[in-house]
Formats: structure tokens, sequence, C-alpha cells
């Protein structure tokens, strides 16, 4: 499994000062800018899960097996839940949510400027396509196939009134090529981690 990334946030203490010194002219501490950034955090860290969840993608495959194409990943044919293969019922975003709403780990440190540097460990997009592996295909990740493409778009066929043999109940995947289905990507995982570390870098 991929390591979590760095993420490096430099701050000036100075500006925190009436703050955290309560107008006061004492020492600005790592501990004082820890109780500070926390609430802040914290609340970018929600805002980033209820983008994931809010995602066309997210939304649609928590919609199950006889969800629409709003994504438009399938051209608005089928779905992503079905397409994907997943069974009847599962929730395979719950593993990512448990993921992205875990407690940061972050620490505050100075540095020679006076400056102090604060480093905040989050996911990477790595270790998360390592915990979301494809139905069918266990080498591969469903997550990271939105994003970079998925070859058998064209074999996948679907019935909204449910096939007996479908482990999603409503779509399956031909030996050959049976329609004009193309998968298109769109930025899913990498650019919602990615919006999450623009929002840190504004603490």
């Amino acid at each position: 499994m991929a390591r979590k990334g760095n993420f490096t946030v430099t701050i000036d203490p100075r500006l925190l000062a009436a703050e955290l010194t309560q107008g006061k002219n004492g020492a600005i501490t790592a501990l004082k800018v820890r109780k500070a950034i926390e609430p802040d955090i914290a609340m970018k860290q929600r805002e980033m899960v209820k983008r994931f969840m809010a995602h066309p993608v997210s939304s649609e495959i928590s919609e199950g097996a006889n969800a629409s194409n709003r994504s438009g990943t399938l051209g608005g044919y089928g779905n992503l839940f079905s397409f994907l293969g997943f069974e009847s019922g599962e929730n395979p975003l719950e593993v990512v949510a448990q993921l992205l709403e875990a407690k940061l780990r972050y620490r505050v440190r100075s540095a020679r400027n006076g400056k102090m540097i604060i480093t905040i460990y989050i996911p990477k997009p790595e270790e998360i396509f390592d915990l979301t592996p494809m139905p069918w295909a266990g080498s591969m990740s469903w997550s990271e196939a939105i994003e970079k493409g998925v070859s058998n778009a064209a074999a996948y066929i679907f019935n909204p009134a449910g096939f007996p043999n479908s482990s999603s109940g409503t779509g399956l995947q031909s030996k050959n090529k049976v329609s004009g289905v193309s998968f298109k990507t769109t930025p899913y995982i990498s650019a919602i981690l990615k919006e999450f570390e623009k929002d840190l870098s504004k603490l």
C-alpha cells in the first residue's frame, strides 16, 4: 500500500499573534498554532469529503444498478455501478469515505526564519487506488480507471429490467464488442485531493 503524502504549509505566526496570545506579546508556540489551526483543518477536511460524495461519479455509483449515467462517462448508456461490476447492494464508496474522513496527522515546527512549518499527512491518490480494486480484475483500480480509462466499454451490455446472471443485476460484459459505447475519463480522486491541498494552503 502506498504511503501517505506530506503536505507542507508555512505560516507567519505574527499574523496569528493577536488571537493566539490574547493581545499579549507572549511567544507563539507550536502548541498554540496547533490549537488555532485544528478547527480549520477539520472543516476543510469535511468540505473535501462532501466534494467526494457530491462528485457526479460518486453520486452515480451511490444510486446503484439502476442509476442514470449522470457522470457522462458512458455517454448516457447504463451506469457506472453495473459497468464496473459491483455486487447488488454493495457500497463501493464506503472504504474511500472512511479513509478521507480519518483524522489527519500533522505537526508544527519552527523554522529558522521565525515562521512555523505545518506538515499535514494526507492520503495520496495511489493509496485510494490500492483500496479500490476492480471487481472483475483485482489488478486494476476502479477509481483510477475513472481518471485513466477502461478498454472494455464496448463489451458492456445494460438492461434496466435486469439479467439473471449479473452480479450487479443490470449489467453484463460480453466476450465481444457489442455496442458503440466508449468510456470518457473524468477528473476524480486525484482532482479532489489536489483541491484539498489547495484549500489547506490557505491556512
